[in-house]
């Protein structure tokens, strides 16, 4: 075998071992988190509810993604607070308890979002439960693939910051 050969095979290797370990954290993440995932009609009491931000137009209003997150039935205005300083869903997380002193929270947000939110939410020592807010639109395929496929990373990510990063 050819010393060029041999690179590549070891590249390819190392390429295809990367990808084995990011599929097994992408599914430690979803899979840690399936027995915290309730419908909104049997998701037990917490003290509060946490819905994580995302994009929102320059004049304040939420995209459509976070707009179907907020549409929380039953919720008073007064109710709401805004974390400001909540730039990541671990931001979030982590605040919820450290800042805010919370406990147990329940998590409202898209269905690709809610198993990466719940894993932060445990890691940060909270006692999470969600529930996946139902889509107020019918988004496009483009839509649900591009953020489908950031999620993917986003748990890989989200892993990496727990158990190696420390966060």
């Amino acid at each position: 075998m050819t010393p060029a050969r041999r690179r590549r095979r070891r590249w390819l290797l190392v390429a295809l071992g990367l990808l084995l370990s990011a599929v097994a954290m992408h599914e430690h993440v979803v899979r840690s988190v399936q027995d915290r995932i309730y419908d909104s009609a049997s998701v037990p009491m917490a003290e509060c509810i946490l819905v994580p931000g995302a994009r929102i137009y320059a004049d304040g209003r939420p995209y459509p993604l976070l707009a179907d997150r907020l549409a929380a039935r039953g919720v008073p205005a007064d109710a709401m607070h805004d974390d400001a300083l909540g730039l990541r869903t671990l931001d979030t997380m982590q605040r919820c308890g450290s800042v805010m002193g919370v406990r147990s929270a329940i998590v409202v947000t898209n269905p690709f979002h809610l198993a990466r939110s719940l894993f932060l939410g445990v890691q940060c020592g909270l006692d999470v439960r969600g529930v996946a807010a139902p889509y107020g639109s019918d988004y496009s395929t483009c839509t649900m693939c591009k953020n489908q496929g950031r999620e993917v990373v986003a748990r890989v990510w989200a892993w990496l910051d727990v158990f190696v990063f420390g966060a």
